[in-house]
């Protein structure tokens, strides 16, 4: 390439290769006969150097419009300067509110306390007189069953005489069925000391009365007031100020909590002594209910016994010929031992049921074992009681401690 050729290709400008570059070729849609090429003007050094001026003073405004807005935004972000007579006045309103909701707070606490002392009074009261009712009940109940102990005492004591009576009336006999008859009667005396051994000794405890304490008396807790001095900033004040929003907030909840406490034990105090004496009369009369039946299970244990003595009259009737003259004598003091058992029970209550061959059987006091045909020399219908094999009884004419056993005739 010549030193020429090389001179212009570097002095052509970028504007002058890209208007080269972005005209329409020959031949294309916009060249036609008789049309004239446009040429676009060259620009000149100057001309460019105007232009690459204009563009970089363009950036240097914007540069600088976007400095002076951030200058005019930072100016308007900053703070004006602290007034401290103001802030002054503003922290000593906010302690005085502060300091009166914690006087507010301790009044409720002490409030709140007596409440609390009252609820639990009156709870432990009421509990104190149910225990108090129930101790008296539950000693008249040992009294009774220590009573009805010691008529089962003279029944072992008359039982014991009538053995020593039968020994000596029999002494000079030699009767393996006597002797029998004897150690069964003896072995009744032990079952006697038996329901002795449970029964006895029972005790009750004294009720102690309920212990009930004072209530407490709350004073203000107040964090202390800052001291103000020509040395406090304005910041110092500030900070204090937050600090007792903060605290004040605090108390609010706290304050909030405390009388919604009291709103409830409010309603739990009127409803406890409205119920109280509601309480303390159930109790006394579910107690009195039960009093006549506080000889039951005693009664219950005794029932065994009766039944052993009702079987040995029965028994001593096959002694009758061996017994000979001696026999009217030994079954007379038997009868009687019999007797003292059911004249104790009698006493207290505690009577047969009236359960008896030949009758319906009454299901409330009578428990059917089984039906079978009735004995040829029985006179029953269906369903008629043709056995007992067990008596019943009943406590204080109202409770079957006990039901009655029959058999029946079947159809």
């Amino acid at each position: 390439m010549s030193d020429d050729k090389k001179t212009e290709n570097t002095n052509e400008t970028p504007v002058q290769k890209d208007s080269e570059k972005n005209a329409p070729k020959k031949g294309g849609r916009f060249s036609g006969a008789g049309r004239r090429k446009r040429r676009r003007p060259t620009l000149s050094a100057a001309d460019l150097e105007r232009i690459q001026n204009e563009d970089l003073q363009e950036t240097v405004d914007a540069v600088e419009k976007e400095r002076e807005e951030a200058e005019t935004q930072e100016s308007s972000d900053v703070a004006p300067p602290l007034d401290k007579e103001a802030l002054v006045k503003e922290y000593t309103d906010k302690y005085a509110q502060y300091e009166q909701l914690a006087k507010t707070i301790a009044e409720h606490k002490t409030t709140l306390s007596a409440q609390q002392v009252e609820y639990k009074t009156i709870t432990a009261n009421t509990a104190h007189a149910k225990q108090v009712l129930e101790v008296k009940f539950a000693q008249e109940k040992i009294d009774q069953v220590q009573a009805f102990l010691a008529e089962l005492k003279d029944v072992q004591d008359a039982l014991g005489t009538i053995i020593q009576d039968i020994e000596a009336l029999t002494s000079d006999q030699d009767n393996e069925g006597l002797a029998s008859f004897v150690q069964g009667l003896q072995i009744i005396g032990s079952s006697l000391t038996s329901v002795f051994n449970e029964f006895t000794g029972k005790q009750v405890s004294p009720v102690q009365p309920p212990e009930h304490s004072a209530p407490q008396t709350y004073t203000a807790d107040v964090i202390a007031q800052i001291d103000i001095t020509d040395e406090t900033t304005a910041q110092d004040v500030q900070n204090a100020i937050a600090l007792m929003t903060s605290k004040t907030q605090q108390a609010e909840k706290t304050n909030q909590e405390i009388v919604s406490q009291m709103k409830e034990l409010a309603t739990a105090t009127e409803n406890a002594q409205s119920n109280a004496e509601k309480d303390i009369e159930r109790t006394q009369r579910n107690l009195e209910k039960n009093a006549p039946y506080a000889i039951e299970k005693v009664a219950k244990a005794s029932l065994e016994i009766a039944d052993n003595l009702e079987r040995a009259v029965q028994t001593l009737e096959q002694q009758k010929e061996a017994l000979g003259d001696t026999f009217n004598a030994i079954a007379e003091k038997v009868l009687k031992g019999e007797q003292e058992i059911q004249d104790a029970f009698n006493k207290f209550g505690v009577r047969k049921v009236d359960t008896a061959i030949g009758k319906k059987p009454n299901l409330e006091y009578d428990n059917v074992i089984a039906a079978m045909p009735a004995p040829a020399n029985v006179t029953a219908e269906k369903g008629d009681i043709i056995a007992i094999d067990r008596i019943g009884y009943t406590l204080n004419d109202e409770r079957v401690i006990r039901e009655s056993t029959v058999i029946t005739a079947a159809g």
